[in-house]
């Protein structure tokens, strides 16, 4: 649960919600991001997310849906 501790630092918050949904769910699962675009333009997540993917175990994917083009924040994700 993102509780008060975690407001200071939601990236760790983020990893280890990832992590532990990773643990949770089998392989092959896709989890399904739809309409990224009406995500607030100041949203930590754009930030978070790239961090966040990283925890997720091999068989586990997570897909971004949008009208729009990928933020900046997820190019190193894009090249990989």
């Amino acid at each position: 649960m993102l509780t008060p501790e975690y407001l200071g630092d939601v990236s760790t918050f983020a990893r280890n919600y990832f992590r532990e949904l990773g643990n949770r769910l089998k392989a092959p699962t896709v989890i399904v991001l739809d309409n990224y675009q009406d995500v607030a333009e100041n949203s930590v997540l754009h930030d978070i997310l790239p961090c966040a993917i990283a925890e997720l175990p091999p068989g586990l994917s997570l897909m971004i849906l949008s009208r729009q083009e990928p933020l900046p924040q997820f190019a190193r994700l894009r090249a990989h």
